[in-house]
């Protein structure tokens, strides 16, 4: 029996209130994920990552043949479909998430002493990048890792409500791990600096410090903003020396489309109700729930290519040993509502950007993500996520048969990631 339209609604309302209890749970899992490790950890940015260092089961890459080229990858999809991704030489290069130049890389596992190493020169760069050079240096820490921190907890789909509270926990955690990286660590604790025309002690304790610093740390939303706009554009592209991937593209944004190829994009943004958006799907001829392969490989590149220059750059802090060892870095992990947040941000991203940049429906900037374009992307990834979670619950007016396909369809999505639920 078909369920009736209010149905969907009970279950989002109920799923809204439970995400508001399980905030405080939800965080943790995104940030403090203390499970084994099993992917190679970093102290700087993940997309120095070398090949060797990759684990082929991680992403669901088959290994390359003696007679692959250089620089290709072939994505294991169902559909024996082969998808090549080129990175271009050399590659456009989207803001990082943390300073580049005298990074200090430590690859973790190597020696039971590893630990993470932050280079006081990049915590000072980032401190002066981001309008607050008179942090004393230890201070500046903090910085660092809150900034990290929030940077990737922006993908969550949580209440707008909630923005200052995750910057609060990402200052706290902050702190936690400068503490247990070094037994002599310690903050400046009211130390008279200087800014914003006025000197002011450095604790938490004090409004106007603690306010600066959750402000300057919060800045990490913007930079996430514009480094997934460039990444998502990056890897739609076609260019000299790579191929977009998604098909019918033309060639950069600006790019004239003829009739035809304007049709084609129209149809892949067409938004139904009971299947989401079509181009997820391979459904010309037979509706086959998420398996177009040039999504999978999109959503490979951006959520687990490190070497890919559309690489979104999520990652997460996690103690090893179990929750036991020390704090470490790794490409993210997901499971449950989180995954559902990271999956419906990069195809809200997708979504928004073939609208505007390529059909030209909105005149937004193509460098930064201006106000109005985050709330299209948050708008999209809202409803991208309701989708998701009533096909999770069999909400849609679907058959018992095809509600069930389209479950196993996402699951299976969720899964070449590398997440589950």
């Amino acid at each position: 029996m078909a369920k009736s339209p209010s149905d969907s609604q009970v279950h989002r309302s109920a799923a809204a209130n439970a995400g508001e209890m399980q905030f405080q749970e939800l965080f943790d899992l995104f940030i403090i994920h203390a499970s084994s490790p099993s992917l190679p950890a970093t102290a700087g940015d993940s997309r120095h990552l070398q090949p060797e260092q990759l684990q082929p089961q991680e992403a669901s890459i088959l290994p390359l043949s003696q007679d692959s080229q250089p620089g290709h990858v072939t994505i294991d999809h169902p559909n024996p479909t082969f998808i090549n991704l080129r990175p271009p030489s050399p590659p456009p290069s989207p803001p990082p998430s943390l300073p580049p130049s005298n990074h200090v890389d430590v690859q973790l596992g190597i020696s039971p002493s590893s630990t993470i190493l932050i280079d006081q020169e990049a915590c000072n760069q980032l401190a002066d990048r981001l309008g607050f050079p008179a942090l004393p240096s230890n201070w500046k820490k903090v910085l660092y890792y809150a900034y990290n921190h929030l940077f990737s907890a922006t993908v969550l789909h949580v209440p707008r409500v909630h923005r200052n509270t995750l910057v609060h926990q990402a200052v706290i955690l902050a702190k936690q791990q400068c503490e247990e990286s070094s037994p002599f660590w310690t903050p400046e604790e009211n130390e008279m600096v200087s800014f914003d025309g006025g000197r002011v002690r450095t604790s938490m304790a004090v409004d106007r410090f603690r306010t600066k610093l959750h402000s300057t740390v919060m800045l990490a939303e913007k930079t996430f903003h514009n480094h997934t706009l460039q990444s998502t554009i990056y890897l739609l592209t076609s260019g000299p020396n790579h191929s977009g991937l998604m098909p019918h593209l033309p060639g950069p944004p600006g790019t004239l489309f003829n009739s035809m190829q304007r049709g084609i994009v129209a149809w892949y943004l067409t938004w139904d109700h009971m299947q989401g958006y079509k181009m997820w799907h391979n459904d010309y001829d037979q509706l086959e729930w998420f398996e177009n392969a040039h999504v999978w490989a999109l959503l490979h590149s951006a959520l687990r290519d490190t070497r890919s220059p559309g690489y979104f750059d999520l990652k997460e802090s996690y103690r090893r040993d179990g929750g036991s060892g020390i704090w470490a870095w790794r490409p993210l992990q997901a499971q449950g509502d989180t995954a559902l947040s990271i999956v419906s941000y990069v195809l809200a991203s997708t979504a928004v950007s073939l609208r505007s940049d390529f059909l030209q429906e909105s005149q937004w900037d193509q460098e930064v993500a201006c106000p109005s374009r985050r709330s299209a992307v948050e708008r999209d990834q809202s409803r991208i996520y309701n989708f998701f979670t009533d096909i999770l619950s069999s909400s849609l007016e679907l058959s018992p048969e095809e509600s069930q396909r389209a479950r196993t369809g996402l699951v299976k999505l969720l899964e070449f990631v590398g997440y589950t639920l």
